[in-house]
């Protein structure tokens, strides 16, 4: 079962096959008893299990976990409305380190 994870931290987390990057990631559920430092982590709030769907989106980092994140609400239309105001907020991101790559290109000829 899919369980939607906020890495609150500043690292990546690896347990097992699941990878958490900080922000939202969307992974197999955890197994607590073979890792016992996601209960830490979890009681200390640097991971977080996030059932808001629509919050959900806010945090995630790449285009590919907000879509993620929509098919697992299935269909609910206020995450689909915060998905796509993260796809432009993703959109301009990418555009801006796009044209700051560009200007640095530049310098260096």
């Amino acid at each position: 079962m899919k369980k939607i994870y906020n890495n609150r931290t500043k690292r990546v987390m690896v347990f097992g096959k699941a990878m958490l990057l900080p922000g939202t990631n969307v992974a197999e559920e955890i197994a607590e008893k073979e890792y016992p430092l996601v209960k830490k982590l979890i009681d200390e709030g640097d991971l977080v299990i996030v059932e808001d769907t629509a919050s959900a989106v806010k945090n995630a980092n790449t285009q590919s976990m907000v879509d993620e994140i929509v098919d697992l609400s299935k269909g609910d239309k206020k995450t689909k409305e915060a998905g796509e105001k993260r796809k432009q907020q993703l959109d301009k991101i990418d555009a801006e380190a796009k044209e700051l790559e560009k200007k640095q290109k530049e310098e260096k000829d």
